[in-house]
Order: C-alpha cells, then structure tokens, then sequence
C-alpha cells in the first residue's frame, strides 16, 4: 500500500491557516453577478440566511446559506445547464472530514454558474447536461457534507480557469431579495 497523503480535516486545517497568514490568495470579489436570479427555495421556508466567517473563506467568500428545512424543494434560479452533480452521499456532520461528501448541482448560465449543495441522498431529479429553466425543481436540500445542520448552500461562480478550483465567487443578485442585508454571522 502506498503513503497515504493528509486527511480533508488536515488539509482544510492547512488552507485556513495558509488564508489567515495571507500565504493563498484569497480568491473573493465584491462584485455583484450579471444576472439576477430568483431565489432558489421558497422565501417562506427560509429561517434565516448566514455567511459563515470559518467556511466560507478564499473563494467561497460570497456563498451563503438558506437555513430551511432537510426537503426543501430547490428551485433553478436561472436558465442553464446542469454542468455537475453528486447525489450518493447519505452522510454529513459539523466535521471537516464530510468536506467533500456534500451532494450538489452545478448549472452554467450565461457567463456565471450556481452551486448548490447539501442535497439529500439521491434526491437530485436533474442530470448532467439537461437545460433547466429558472424556477424548476432539481432536487430536495438535506444535510450531507460538512454541515451543522439542513440547509442549502447556495454561490455564484466566475470561472477563470479550467479547474474546479479556478473560480470567485460574486455576490448573488435576487429579485426582490437583498439576501447580504439579511445575513446572519
């Protein structure tokens, strides 16, 4: 068996300090998306909406959080395509060891993409490659993942590059709907 490289807590643990030291750049931008988007949960289910200053750091700075209830219908909050999705995790917790155990849906628009996580276990109703329209239904939110409880994580991306990795995130415009005046800390 071969040397086995650092655990996802190690790993997380490592990225944070390299972000508090300035060592990483820090890939976040104070600018608002191109489009405005609906939001992707019914307002009425959501409780409260929340940045986390721990997780969402580098360049997952502008994501937020829609505290609703574990199978919330999630909705498309604009035209696109389904770019990536993971729906076969049945597992989660306040841990950085779930890191990457959060099911989720990626859909493209014109220029930006979403991303959605912290789907219940196979309860995405959307493939790769289908075209969705705004405000149709891909799947029911959960608490897989590195989570302290049901929500959806919900981002803006502007990729620059071709990895995963190599996007910001901006600043969501909803209609109707200033989701940073409402944030939580």
């Amino acid at each position: 068996m071969g040397a086995v490289g650092p655990s996802m807590t190690e790993r997380f643990e490592e990225r944070k300090r390299l972000l508090e030291k300035n060592l990483v750049k820090d890939k976040s931008s104070d600018k608002y998306s191109e489009i405005s988007y609906i939001l992707p949960v019914q307002k009425e289910k959501i409780k409260r909406v929340v940045s986390s200053p721990v997780t969402h750091v580098g360049n997952l700075c502008n994501a937020i959080d829609f505290l609703v209830p574990e199978g919330t219908e999630v909705y498309a909050a604009a035209d696109g395509i389904v770019t990536a999705l993971k729906d076969d995790s049945n597992i989660g917790g306040p841990d950085p060891k779930y890191w990457y155990e959060g099911n989720y849906v990626v859909i493209k628009h014109n220029g930006e993409s979403t991303g959605y996580e912290h789907f219940r276990y196979k309860e995405i109703v959307v493939k790769v490659g289908d075209f969705v329209r705004q405000g149709q239904l891909i799947g029911y939110s959960g608490n897989t993942g590195y989570s302290r409880g049901p929500h959806l994580h919900f981002e803006v991306m502007e990729f620059f590059g071709p990895g995963d990795e190599d996007y910001v995130t901006l600043k969501a415009r909803f209609r109707d709907f200033d989701a940073y005046e409402t944030i939580s800390r």
